[in-house]
């Protein structure tokens, strides 16, 4: 779990524009006296892509004739906003996440 926890860390921290400090090394016996110390290796981009694609439930508000129209032809509403707005934001393929 100390890899999950230091992506969304690091993650946070470039989402909110921070510094990434420089990974410890060389650590002195002062540093880790009394504590355990375990190596952590992580991978920002590839977290940052699992997060950045990752689903969110969003909330619409549609009049209830139009919704009951919707489900009778069994529209996936998530497929239909996510197109719409990718056409209406003008994202070309290749800006596609």
């Amino acid at each position: 779990m100390a890899a999950e926890a230091a992506s969304l860390h690091v993650y946070s921290m470039e989402c909110d524009h921070e510094e990434i400090p420089t990974p410890s090394v060389n650590l002195s016996k002062e540093d880790t006296e009394g504590n355990v110390v375990m190596p952590v290796t992580i991978h920002p981009d590839l977290f940052r892509m699992k997060k950045d694609n990752e689903r969110v439930k969003t909330n619409i508000t549609l009049p209830a004739w139009l919704k009951r129209m919707a489900e009778e032809q069994k529209v996936n509403y998530s497929r239909l906003l996510e197109n719409a707005l990718i056409d209406y934001l003008q994202i070309p393929l290749s800006g596609r996440r």
